[in-house]
């Protein structure tokens, strides 16, 4: 008999509270659990989305500004 093997979505979900320590702990985590996907609440205020920094192995998506995210 054959086992078939399944394969894991690793997903990792955090609010960082606009705090840009909280969010590159979060980064790490996901880089050291080798999280397929991060879903990252209030990453930083407004002004500051475009410095956003990510490991080179994620890519970073977001909505357009000032609209309401699309689930």
């Amino acid at each position: 008999m054959v086992v078939p093997r399944v394969a894991k979505l690793v997903a990792l979900q955090h609010n960082c509270i606009r705090g840009e320590q909280v969010m590159e702990a979060v980064l790490e985590s996901a880089v050291k659990k080798r999280a397929d996907l991060v879903l990252i609440q209030e990453p930083r205020g407004e002004g500051e989305m475009d410095s956003t920094r990510s490991p080179p192995s994620f890519q970073y998506i977001r909505g357009e500004d000032g609209e309401a995210a699309k689930c």
